[in-house]
């Protein structure tokens, strides 16, 4: 594993979330950068898409 050199790479970093589909509730995996949606992601159970830079926490 890398050392980050600095707090604007680490910014930079994209991670693997998964959340529960607002529609159906099911897990769907999201990739974030700084808290939002770097692409759309569709549920595969009923197809509700999370549209690209919505914010988790």
């Amino acid at each position: 594993m890398a050392i980050l050199e600095s707090c604007e790479e680490s910014r930079r970093n994209v991670t693997i979330k998964e959340v529960k589909c607002p529609q159906c509730g099911q897990p769907v995996e999201v990739f974030l950068r700084e808290g939002a949606t770097t692409e759309a992601a569709k549920c595969e159970i009923c197809g509700y898409v999370i549209p690209l830079g919505t914010h988790f926490e």
